[in-house]
């Protein structure tokens, strides 16, 4: 594998990694985050462990043994003999509490993973209610928390990171517990999701952007870079909505007269964005295909719903494109395939269900052009699916169209995004 050579904000970054030992890297995905870490963990030394998304690990492995000149071992099971020769260890979330690796050095990748307070995966990582004992992070020096999206929903996925590393910081700030965040940086609502449910106190957005944003970057917790940061290096972007035609079958007329009394949450919502995917999908199907005509490349077409997907995939191998599809339930060899095929250009076109494109996923040798069949809710989701493509390394111009019906419940999700986008930008960047 060739060495890269680190850019200058990647040189200084890793130079705060060392510095502040614990540390969390908030750059966006695609610019490099991966090598700042490695820069650092040459400068620092010792025991290396990475936990990662299991997409990610033989990334991981090859760029440690690639770049750093290290022996890795790859871990795959909990059954795994752990190889003491070894300089560094990769091994994913669901791993992490069943080997004592002592590490030096401890990198935690696409760690918006540990958003939850008492999951499985932050427990094994921060300690039951992140209390740093009995746990991976025990005792470790450097702690390294890497994530381009630290906000997918709001605020709180913060918390967890805060009071694990940053407690004295919290404390300071007079936060004590998680109630205590969220009454400060959350807006909350009683809400019932069943009429057979009691209702509970739901975040439903983020208020005092100003305030977190000066408790992160005012006490040297996080650092974060732009591709904009990397613009020299970086082609240009286009995103742009496309309209398309529907088909306003009874049944989602009905759904969409429930939906407007409802949130993003609700599941008459979630049925009524289901059918209005589905009812895009023969008109989007046909752009994509008259696109591809005019492209010398294949294209990536991302969609949320199953459902969505497979009218896509139906629609356009009745075309003759050869198709390949990642959702949920794609294996990590597979996707491994796809994304070799895209890039070589031996598929025309990859359909990639959005929360599974986030991670690990490097399309930019392949294509520059993506096409947003719907959108989630998260627009830290959609972002780190179009960087799939528009990462360093890209070398075209990247164009992306969004697919939008002339309907409420698409004009809902944009305003939605919209403003969720720009109040995590308000904290974040």
């Amino acid at each position: 594998m060739e060495k890269l050579t680190p850019l200058p904000t990647q040189v200084a970054d890793a130079a705060f990694l060392v510095r502040k030992k614990r540390a969390c890297l908030f750059s966006e995905p695609g610019t490099g985050k991966t090598l700042t870490a490695l820069e650092a963990w040459k400068q620092v030394g010792g025991k290396l462990v990475v936990v990662a998304p299991p997409i990610a690990l033989r990334m991981w492995q090859k760029n440690i043994e690639g770049h750093c000149d290290k022996k890795v071992q790859r871990i795959k099971t909990g059954k795994d003999k752990i190889d003491q020769e070894a300089d560094a260890y990769v091994l994913s979330y669901s791993l992490a509490g069943k080997f004592d690796l002592a590490p030096d050095v401890l990198v935690l990748d696409e760690a918006d993973a540990l958003k939850t307070l008492n999951s499985a995966r932050t427990a094994a990582i921060f300690g039951t209610n992140c209390n740093m004992k009995d746990c991976l992070a025990e005792g470790v020096e450097h702690v390294w928390f890497l994530t381009g999206t630290p906000i997918r929903r709001y605020a709180d996925d913060l918390y967890p990171v805060l009071r694990a590393l940053f407690r004295d910081d919290l404390a300071a700030a007079g936060i004590t517990s998680i109630e205590a965040f969220r009454q400060r940086f959350c807006v909350t609502q009683l809400r019932r999701f069943h009429p057979r449910q009691p209702a509970t106190w739901t975040v439903i957005g983020n208020r005092d952007e100003a305030g977190l944003r000066e408790l992160i970057y005012g006490n040297e917790i996080a650092v974060r870079r732009n591709l904009y940061d990397v613009a020299d290096h970086m082609p240009p972007l286009t995103v742009r909505t496309v309209s398309v035609d529907f088909e306003n079958t009874d049944e989602l007329r009905e759904a969409t007269g429930e939906a407007v009394y409802a949130g993003e949450t609700d599941p008459i919502m979630a049925k009524a964005r289901r059918l209005l995917g589905t009812a895009k999908a023969e008109s989007v199907a046909e752009y994509v295909y008259e696109t591809w005509l005019q492209l010398s490349c294949p294209i990536l077409v991302l969609y949320w719903h199953k459902d969505v997907g497979a009218a896509l995939e139906a629609r356009l191998k009745a075309e003759d494109l050869i198709v390949d599809k990642i959702d949920g339930a794609t294996s990590s060899a597979e996707k491994e395939r796809c994304e070799k095929a895209f890039n070589e250009k031996d598929s025309d076109v990859l359909l990639g269900q959005i929360a599974s494109m986030g991670v690990a996923i490097n399309l930019q040798e392949g294509s520059h052009y993506a096409v947003f069949a719907e959108r989630d809710w998260s627009p830290a989701a959609q972002e780190q699916a179009l960087r799939r493509l528009w990462r360093l390394g890209q070398k075209t111009h990247v164009h992306v169209d969004i697919c939008e019906a002339d309907h409420p419940i698409d004009e809902a999700v944009g305003m939605v995004v919209a403003r969720k986008d720009k109040s995590a930008t308000k904290i974040i960047d």
